[in-house]
């Protein structure tokens, strides 16, 4: 910008030679790069070289790589011609457009070589080749001759900046790591070498090639602008999209796929994930630890998994606890599913027992098995644990178990638990033990527990968690209204005699004046009627049995009373 003619260019270039001499400087501190011993080096041959052809990874490499770069080089060559002649940006503007493409490859870096290392090359290569897909198309569209021009081709040269060191991490670690054979890394990297000379150079000279028969080319279709560059363009967008087909037929070095890498920033909260992760590793003490802990799962992401494995096995008992405590919130995954199976079959019994809460909480159907063996355990905190999760999955095929389980049981914690399981199953054929469990337990809170595990059996837990909350902040007002709004059901369904509708007046006026004991006979006599009319299993059993304490306890007992409204509204 502030010179004329050759001479500004003679200034950076001048400049590029002295920070090369730096460069050069550097390097040679760098440690290692001695000759190999004459044993280590190998026979160099023809015959090896031709070997080399044999590997079919090899070749789809080669020839994706090749597709590459012919799509690239030529675009990003003339690129800065493009940016003056038909964008309309000044010289200086142009060279500032390089500093873009630092500044994306600065901003991403650590995070595309983060990620190579923890989910592999291969998922790290293809997206930076996605997001190379972009890029024609943004350098098509962008406006030409604009006062937003230059702020466009600043935030492309950016995600070409990502979309490039994505792309080097990627193919570099993959080629390293996974294509070329240690034992040949001679004759594969002889061959990788000269066919990317070879490629390169005819890739710069077909970019002039096809710049120089489309210099003719003008206008504007669509709104699209045509110019001599567009060939180019349209060149790489689609070499580019064969190259990832090409590229998908290449060894992977980890069992991660694109779909499954792309998920991992798509679900959930990735920038809060990767900002715990970094204060979990920053953490000085126990306390902080635990607290990063429970961060990392708060975010739902993926990306914390191999942090939480290893909060898993910290010696500190707290991050451990906190650790599962984080996972159970997580989505499921093999390997914390797995890591919890490890603990629930493990020595330690606070967290083997922790560990079946989670492994219920999470649903992951890879547990069923160990939570079903976890029932035969010596410890009666893990069984009980394990039933609740097991019903808490839905695993029906379980049913017949906890049933005999329960039948057999005389342990109170394990009969609540049974009974909570098969409740969450439906399990019909359980309603009549639990019911005899019912009537003989003395503790408040498990008989509603009970009746909870009857009202799932009925159907719909959520009208009877509904008329519980209801009734316990007024328990007449609340019976009378969900009374009267059973009798307004029946009359338009037509499904109930006027009579039974007649009790229900009589029971929702009685219980709107607190005479509870009066609304609990009534209640009965409706319960019964209706029994009487139902026969679908397991509506009537429960209805029977209701009317039959509503007689003996009345009101005493108000999980009959719940049970018996919840019940009749299910008809």
């Amino acid at each position: 910008d502030h010179s004329s003619g050759l001479s500004g260019y003679m200034i950076l270039i001048a400049a590029g030679v002295l920070f090369g001499l730096v460069a050069v400087w550097a390097y040679s501190f760098i440690p290692g790069g001695a000759p190999l011993l004459s044993g280590q080096v190998g026979s160099a041959s023809t015959s090896g070289l031709l070997e080399t052809m044999k590997d079919r990874g090899f070749i789809w490499y080669l020839v994706g790589v090749a597709l590459l770069t012919l799509a690239t080089v030529p675009m990003v060559s003339f690129l800065p011609l493009f940016m003056e002649e038909q964008v309309g940006l000044a010289s200086g503007m142009v060279v500032l457009l390089q500093n873009g493409t630092l500044v994306g490859g600065l901003i991403s870096g650590y995070l595309w070589g983060w990620a190579a290392d923890r989910y592999g090359s291969k998922p790290i290569m293809i997206s930076g080749i996605f997001i190379r897909v972009l890029l024609p198309i943004a350098w098509i569209l962008m406006p030409r001759h604009s006062g937003l021009s230059l702020s466009f081709a600043v935030g492309i040269s950016i995600l070409q900046g990502i979309a490039d060191l994505g792309w080097a991490i990627g193919s570099a670690r993959l080629l390293f790591v996974q294509v070329v054979p240690p034992d040949q890394k001679g004759d594969y990297m002889a061959v990788y070498y000269a066919w990317i000379g070879v490629v390169g150079g005819l890739s710069q000279l077909a970019g002039g090639v096809i710049l120089d028969l489309s210099h003719n080319i003008s206008g504007s279709l669509y709104g699209i602008s045509l110019d001599p560059y567009l060939p180019l363009f349209i060149l790489g967008l689609v070499l580019t999209i064969v190259s990832l087909f090409i590229f998908r037929k290449v060894r992977a070095d980890s069992a991660v796929g694109l779909g499954e890498f792309a998920t991992l920033f798509l679900r959930g909260n990735p920038f809060q994930a990767m900002g715990s992760m970094i204060r979990y590793h920053r953490a000085k003490d126990e306390h902080a630890t635990v607290m990063m802990t429970e961060l990392m799962s708060r975010s739902g992401s993926l990306l914390t998994v191999d942090e939480l494995l290893e909060a898993l096995v910290d010696p500190r008992f707290n991050v451990r606890f906190e650790a599962i405590v984080s996972i159970a919130r997580m989505r499921p995954d093999p390997r914390l599913t797995m890591a919890l199976v490890d603990l629930l079959t493990g020595t330690e019994l606070a967290l083997s027992v922790v560990s079946a809460w989670a492994l219920g909480r999470i649903g992951d159907r890879q547990a069923l098995e160990p939570l079903q063996q976890a029932l035969e355990s010596d410890f009666r905190s893990i069984q009980l644990h394990s039933a609740r999760a097991l019903g808490a999955m839905g695993h029906d095929e379980i049913a017949p178990v906890l049933l005999d389980r329960l039948i057999k049981e005389s342990n109170k914690g394990l009969q609540m638990a049974f009974a909570s399981a098969l409740g969450q199953l439906r399990a019909v054929e359980a309603a009549d033990t639990i019911m005899e469990i019912l009537y003989d337990t003395e503790n408040e809170g498990a008989r509603i527990e009970l009746a909870l595990a009857l009202a799932r059996i009925a159907g719909d837990e959520h009208n009877f968690i509904h008329l519980l909350k209801q009734t316990r902040l007024e328990m007449g007002t609340a019976a009378s209204q969900a009374m009267s709004a059973l009798q307004r059901k029946w009359s338009r369904q037509g499904n109930i005699g006027e009579d039974v509708q007649e009790l229900c007046q009589q029971a929702a006026k009685a219980l709107s004046q607190d005479d509870l004991n009066i609304g609990s006979k009534l209640l009965a006599r409706i319960a019964e009627s209706a029994a009487a009319e139902i026969t679908a299993p397991p509506i009537p059993l429960i209805l029977i049995e209701c009317a039959r304490r509503l007689d003996e306890f009345g009101a005493d007992r108000t999980e009959y009373l719940l049970l018996a409204m919840h019940t009749l509204m299910q008809i």
